[in-house]
């Protein structure tokens, strides 16, 4: 798992200990999050979680691909998306987009501040249609 090796130890960790065909899923979204992230100039980083996700996500740690200050912190507005580290038969790997960038796709599911593709393998075959 090569694109998990940079990642930090606890997304690493999280990731390699997938099962099939979860770690496959995860390869496939994590490349494309890396891809999307370095033409935007955004990193990645774990933070513990935020309020206001799709259903079973709230508060759970994510990995954050985003625009950082010098102190670590995310830059405003400037999230791309995230991965939360949750992956299990009643809340599936995902990844969640801010709110901002809804263009009202109906096969999503929408926090107050977040929204999620109800099928990650859609998602990555056409992210485009989702935001």
């Amino acid at each position: 798992m090569s694109c998990v090796r940079d990642l930090p130890q606890s997304a690493a960790e999280f990731f390699e200990g997938l099962n099939e065909p979860h770690q496959s899923l995860s390869l496939r979204l994590l490349a494309w999050c890396n891809e999307v992230a370095i033409a935007k100039g955004c990193k990645s980083k774990i933070v513990d979680g935020y309020t206001g996700m799709p259903s079973g996500y709230d508060n759970i740690p994510q990995l954050i691909f985003a625009e950082f200050h010098e102190a670590g912190r995310a830059v405003a507005n400037s999230r791309l998306f995230s991965i939360p580290l949750r992956c299990d038969e009643k809340y599936p790997l995902t990844i969640i987009l801010p709110k901002w960038r809804d263009i009202g796709n109906e096969s999503v599911e929408r926090g107050e501040n977040g929204f999620r593709p109800t099928e990650l393998t859609e998602f990555l075959s056409a992210p485009n249609q989702y935001f």
